[in-house]
């Protein structure tokens, strides 16, 4: 007789608890690269379009709230209004009153970033970026987590607008 060579059930069922295991460790972990990639990219995004409002600026005298009249290309469907997000997963770009341009995602998972322009600061904080986590989510550690990774926490920011207004860590 031959003999048969297989796998028992029990070496199955260990190959496949490891992979279930490796799975379970590694999927948050990616799920964090992506949200602090997805991040750096807005980051970059927001800035881009901070130095063409700058340029609007010295070419006009004032700055704009609509993304179009700038020298960039940013793909139609990722603007949006401040602050009302198009996307879950995703930055949506905006500019408004006229003194700052930002973006923002309705995930719990990816913080806003918001740049004021170099002439038009309300609250001295003209030509600041920021990091912001809301309030109603500032307790997600992932967000909180991209912030903090990226700069420190500008207490007395936050404070001008109240306790509702979350966490601001300036990024420059």
């Amino acid at each position: 007789m031959k003999n048969k060579q297989a796998f028992t059930l029990i070496e199955l069922l260990v190959v496949v608890l490891i992979i279930g295991i490796l799975a379970g460790v590694a999927l948050p972990q990616y799920q964090k690269a992506v949200c602090k990639s997805r991040a750096t990219e807005a980051m970059n995004m927001v800035r881009a379009i901070a130095n063409a409002q700058e340029v609007y600026f010295m070419a006009t005298g004032d700055y704009t709230n609509d993304i179009n009249e700038l020298d960039i290309e940013i793909s139609s469907n990722l603007i949006g209004t401040w602050p009302n997000p198009l996307f879950e997963n995703k930055y949506s770009y905006a500019c408004f009153e006229k003194r700052a341009c930002g973006a923002i995602a309705s995930s719990p998972n990816l913080p806003a970033f918001e740049i004021d322009l170099e002439n038009k600061g309300n609250y001295g904080n003209s030509g600041k970026f920021y990091c912001h986590v809301a309030d109603a989510i500032h307790k997600n550690n992932l967000a909180k987590q991209i912030c903090q990774s990226l700069g420190r926490e500008d207490i007395a920011f936050g404070q001008q607008y109240g306790f509702n207004a979350g966490k601001y860590f300036i990024l420059n």
